[in-house]
């Protein structure tokens, strides 16, 4: 095991919770390789051969003083300390000995929970520090001064005390542009500058608590200008929305799923920014493509339906299928390296209501009813209406279009003649999508 010992002793040393919330991430990845490296051995004493500097560290951390700032690192201590010194928790063992390697643990285990104790109880000049960092934050805002680290790390302490919130929702406001500044560039999403840092972005993806009694609050302007500005936030807020229907095992009828979507916040804000809306479908086309469910598609084709019906975006209003010089214009007229996107943008913007592409399919089968000739129009409309059903870059799409364009062209005149068991209609072309 690669572990780095070193650093994680000088960050312990350290004492200081700046240095917790800075090296998150590389605490939480040491913990949990050590953890699993200790899960293979199978009593202490191989856990003490092998690893003879665990020992200290341990001690060393359950006695820190900011150890129970974060539950994940928390936990990480508790399950590598418990896996250290192999403690047997079955009630049922009676042994009237315990061992030496279970009293260590038990003895650092309550040092554990009373240092993670002093850390989540709330000291009692907490609502003194709230408030010297409420006015800080004013301070800042009223003179339109940029974020500085300081308060960065001081609200990073407090994001679990439901009292700082106000205060936290202060310090995103200080740290976003104004909406009009927040240009993005739908194909390559590329966002105005960064000040809030990951940890700080990591607590407003995950932290239940904050989200429940804060977030859930704020208003539209700043939500909007807080996805339109971190791109990581938007994509976990739509995998979220995805993973409640991916995981559930029950069929829900498509009206049902509409009634839930259109509640969720997400769409909300969605529905007040035509920008979001447009960058909001762009993102789920990339995860239709990408996770390649049927439940994916069902969930853009309802979001779809509530964002064309309220929305003004450029991409709902001048989406025409029928038009295609505008498919080919909006596919082929931006950059090069992202072509593949803007082609599955079209791609399932065009499964996604089934009136926009009606007319096309409407006039191949009129056409059938017909004697009339064969035409380039009609050629054009079957390749796009082939491309919705057979999507393929292999000879796959070729021939499922020579076996299409055959079945239309031998089935005309039949319907007056009658000579035909399932002649074509448009119920007969949208068993295809």
């Amino acid at each position: 095991m690669s572990l780095e010992w070193e650093q994680f002793q000088y960050i312990l040393q350290s004492e200081k919770l700046e240095s917790i919330i800075k090296n998150r991430e590389f605490i939480l990845s040491f913990l949990d390789q050590l953890y699993t490296s200790l899960k293979k051995l199978n009593t202490s004493n191989q856990c003490y051969e092998n690893y003879p500097q665990i020992g200290p560290l341990l001690t060393q951390a359950s006695t820190h003083q900011y150890i129970g700032y974060d539950p994940d690192i928390t936990k990480l201590v508790l399950s590598c300390l418990l896996e250290y010194a192999k403690l047997d928790l079955n009630p049922t063992n009676n042994n009237a000995t315990i061992p030496k390697s279970n009293l260590w643990c038990i003895i650092r285990l309550r040092r554990l929970i009373n240092a993670v104790k002093k850390t989540t109880q709330s000291p009692p000049d907490i609502d003194v520090l709230i408030t010297k960092i409420s006015e800080l934050l004013n301070d800042q805002i009223s003179n339109n001064v940029v974020l500085n680290n300081k308060l960065l790390f001081a609200c990073l302490g407090l994001m679990h005390e439901k009292k700082a919130f106000p205060i936290i929702e202060s310090f995103v406001k200080l740290a976003l542009p104004p909406q009009e500044d927040a240009i993005v560039d739908l194909i390559n999403f590329n966002p105005p500058q960064r000040l809030l840092s990951n940890q700080f972005l990591s607590y407003l993806a995950i932290d239940g608590a904050l989200h429940k009694h804060s977030i859930a609050y704020w208003s539209n302007d700043l939500r909007t200008r807080l996805l339109l500005t971190y791109n990581e936030l938007l994509d976990t807020e739509i995998l979220d929305l995805i993973a409640i229907y991916i995981d559930s095992d029950q069929y829900e009828s498509i009206h049902a799923i509409q009634h839930q979507i259109n509640q969720h916040h997400l769409l909300k804000v969605a529905i007040a920014l035509p920008i979001l809306s447009e960058i909001l479908m762009t993102k789920l086309a990339s995860y239709v493509v990408l996770l390649l469910d049927w439940k994916v598609v069902r969930i853009m084709q309802i979001v779809y339906r509530i964002l064309e019906a309220v929305s003004s975006c450029k991409i709902f209003s001048e989406f025409m299928p029928q038009n295609f010089y505008f498919l080919s214009n909006y596919i082929y007229s931006g950059p090069l390296d992202s072509i593949e996107t803007r082609k599955n943008i079209v791609w399932c913007l065009s499964l996604a209501s089934i009136r926009n592409v009606w007319p096309l399919i409407d006039s191949l089968v009129n056409w059938s009813q017909t004697s009339d000739l064969w035409t380039s129009k009609l050629e054009d409309i079957l390749v796009y209406i082939n491309w919705i059903i057979c999507p393929s870059k292999d000879n796959r799409e070729s021939q499922s279009f020579s076996d299409l364009k055959s079945w239309i062209q031998s089935s005309q005149g039949i319907l007056q003649l009658r000579r035909i068991a399932l002649p074509i209609n448009s119920n007969t072309f949208f068993a295809c999508f």
